[in-house]
């Protein structure tokens, strides 16, 4: 499998990168502001499209919005932190800043057994590095599902109903996940059936 990750110029990349390698998956890093993301060949050679965490704000994210246009209807998705919020804000919810930033913080979160969470119980331990987020109660199309949320509602997955289009507000890959490899293994698991 060979998968295409966008790199969102922030310091996770190499270690999702890694995560995602231990599956004998080949992975081409590419930067967000790379014109070879507008090549629709080079593009399309890709089993899966992988977008990173990253600062700042999805409109901002260079042609990663472009990527996620041409793509969501024809490749499978994993949309980490940024990436995650720019799938949802493609997929209409509004953006919103939390009521305070978490910055290297643990959360306990809880998932609707979506298989995107198989295999784990139903509260999980996550690390979360932002302070922009989907809103909560967010009008996003009605093809997909928020699938994790905190104790206090906010919105920490969201995934469609049907394709393999999957987004964490969290980062599996941060050592403060205590499932991580396994959420990375599922949304893999799902591009081999």
């Amino acid at each position: 499998m060979k998968l295409l990750l966008i790199d969102n110029f922030d310091s996770f990349t190499y270690i999702l990168k890694h995560y995602l390698m231990l599956n004998e998956t080949q992975v081409e890093v590419i930067r967000n502001n790379d014109t070879i993301l507008l090549n629709h060949d080079f593009v399309s050679d890709f089993d899966g499209i992988v977008l990173s965490p990253g600062p700042g704000v999805p409109n901002d994210s260079g042609y990663m919005p472009h990527v996620i246009a041409q793509y969501i209807s024809v490749k499978p998705i994993l949309g980490i932190c940024l990436g995650h919020q720019a799938l949802g804000q493609y997929l209409g919810a509004d953006l919103v800043y939390a009521n305070e930033p978490h910055h290297g913080v643990q959360t306990q979160i809880f998932h609707n057994s979506h298989i995107m969470f198989h295999g784990l119980p139903n509260a999980i331990d996550v690390g979360r590095y932002h302070s922009l987020m989907i809103a909560p109660n967010a009008n996003i199309q009605k093809e997909y599902v928020e699938t994790a949320h905190t104790s206090d509602g906010e919105v920490m997955a969201i995934a469609h109903k049907y394709k393999h289009v999957w987004a964490m507000q969290f980062h599996p890959e941060s050592c403060m996940s205590s499932h991580g490899q396994q959420l990375i293994n599922n949304w893999l698991n799902g591009i081999k059936l």
